[in-house]
């Protein structure tokens, strides 16, 4: 193999000088044709055979990668209490975290867990060479362990030139077949060539900028500070700006013509052809992981999990697919708050401002305690229980095939019963026989919002008399035959069956002969 650094590219050069120059670039879509929800994602990575999605509720969900779309092998419950960073190459993958476990799983096992070991320290970051796994250890230096068989994985771990790295922070890694370069705290890179399945130190460098990570890339050696800056790194540990983001970058990829970068905020950021970085996925809170395998890029955005095309792309699928190319504004319409008891379902439309066509729009929602509502075409859907009782906020999210983002936020109250409709007071009344008469009878809902849904029943109504069913207005012309005391009940239902009644009494007099009987005297 060629020597790493004799095939360094331009993969940013002209960042912003080509910008003014270049016709208009196409735009990043997603491609709704295969959409894939997983709950809670915490990350996800690839390898050019299989992918791995990390789900704080399903576990770690492994896929195995096929032209256009993704062939699930199973899903391994409890990993997500073993890490939170994935990464993974053509035979394995590797689940670290906060702890000194490392997890080595292998897609193909039945089980998925290859083995799993503890570490002197927690590991930072994990790169393969043929049978032998190094670990970027922290303080520790840089560990090595063999994956020849599982017992071999939790054995011993051996430090790798530690006279020479037992004092460096190595936080980062990166590897070719014959190379890996580990980046340190102390504003050094070190570079070991690989041989006989050993590692030897080749080049130490002294950078000018103080990196927290490294990317290779197409053959080509990058590092980003804290600050967000990007740098090219060449043959001799020399750095040249190339962008930035302004914040800390938590990975780079490249996809095609693209270069996708994520920062600390979770938002996503594109270059294209060596453009000036622009923002792509604004809205830090959906998530946006993303991982590129087979030449296919994957996003999970508000745990909605779909490829991600260009526009050129896009439009070869609207034509196979039928898939509409949306290109309006997106607005949603806003959702009121709710009060409902627990014992009740909770089914909400989601509606835009606009007309915009159904598989060109993809609904999703975020709650910091409701993970088990769904989002079903147009509609949210929730079954709380009692012990969902309290205040619930819930994002409603829609994402256009265009990149659009737009929200809205309703409150959700789960009450631990439904209180009935209450009445207004209701006098007793006097009214003359053939005239027509109406009383407004009135019941709220105190735990209700939409005072429209209380519904009115008569029971027991005199002859001739109604009572409207959504308003409660009582109409009624009583005769000469019902002079006298009439009595009935009106019952009040709200939207969950909760009900309640009054009785109202109404004497009917005869002023006809009251005004005999008073000319008689």
């Amino acid at each position: 193999m060629k020597n790493f650094w004799l095939t360094i590219t331009t993969l940013f050069i002209g960042f912003t000088a080509l910008a003014g120059k270049a016709k208009a670039q196409p735009k990043l879509q997603k491609d709704y044709s295969f959409v894939m929800e997983i709950p809670s994602v915490l990350a996800m990575g690839s390898s050019p055979a299989h992918m791995y999605v990390l789900s704080d509720t399903e576990g770690m969900v492994v896929f195995r990668t096929q032209p256009d779309t993704l062939q699930w092998l199973y899903s391994s419950t409890g990993m997500e209490q073993r890490g939170h960073e994935v990464t993974a190459d053509i035979r394995f993958a590797y689940l670290f975290g906060n702890s000194r476990r490392l997890t080595v799983l292998e897609p193909t096992s039945v089980l998925g867990v290859y083995s799993s070991t503890m570490l002197p320290s927690n590991p930072r970051d994990a790169k393969r060479i043929e049978d032998n796994l190094y670990v970027a250890l922290g303080n520790k230096g840089l560990g090595r362990l063999s994956l020849k068989s599982p017992a071999a994985v939790d054995s011993t771990m051996d430090l790798v030139a530690h006279s020479k790295l037992s004092n460096e922070n190595i936080v980062d890694l990166e590897v070719t077949t014959d190379q890996l370069f580990a980046l340190s705290t102390a504003q050094k890179l070190f570079q070991l060539n690989y041989k006989d399945g050993k590692l030897t130190l080749a080049k130490e460098f002294n950078l000018n900028k103080k990196l927290t990570k490294i990317y290779l890339i197409n053959d080509s050696l990058f590092g980003s500070d804290n600050d967000g800056n990007i740098y090219d790194i060449d043959a001799s540990g020399n750095l040249s700006k190339l962008g930035s983001i302004n914040e800390p970058i938590k990975k780079m990829e490249a996809w095609k013509d693209w270069l996708i970068i994520k920062g600390n905020s979770n938002r996503l950021w594109t270059s294209y052809k060596n453009r000036k970085i622009q923002l792509w996925k604004k809205d830090g809170s959906a998530g946006n992981f993303f991982t590129v395998t087979k030449g296919e890029f994957w996003l999970s955005e508000y745990n909605k999990i779909s490829r991600i095309k260009t526009t050129n792309q896009s439009s070869s699928l609207a034509a196979t697919n039928s898939s509409p190319n949306f290109n309006g504004s997106l607005l949603l319409q806003d959702i009121p708050n709710k009060i409902t008891p627990y014992s009740k379902p909770i089914l909400l439309p989601i509606q835009l401002k606009q007309n915009v066509p159904a598989n060109a729009v993809q609904f999703s929602y975020q709650s910091d305690d409701i993970k088990n509502a769904k989002v079903r075409g147009e509609s949210f859907y929730w079954q709380p229980t009692s012990h969902d009782i309290g205040n619930h906020r819930v994002k409603i999210f829609a994402t256009a095939s265009n990149g659009q983002v737009d929200s809205t936020s309703f409150n959700i109250e789960v009450k631990s019963f439904n209180a009935p409709p209450r009445f207004a007071p209701i006098r007793q009344i006097s009214i003359p026989v053939g005239e027509k008469f109406t009383l407004p009878i009135n019941a709220v809902d105190p735990d209700g919002m939409n005072k429209h849904l209380v519904r009115f029943l008569g029971v027991d109504l005199p002859d001739g008399a109604s009572i409207n069913e959504k308003t409660g207005m009582f109409s009624w012309t009583p005769t000469a035959r019902q002079v006298g005391e009439n009595k009935f009940r009106v019952i009040a239902t709200d939207q969950y069956g909760a009900a309640q009644s009054v009785d109202v009494n109404i004497k009917v007099v005869d002023l006809s002969s009251q005004q005999d009987t008073s000319s008689n005297q």
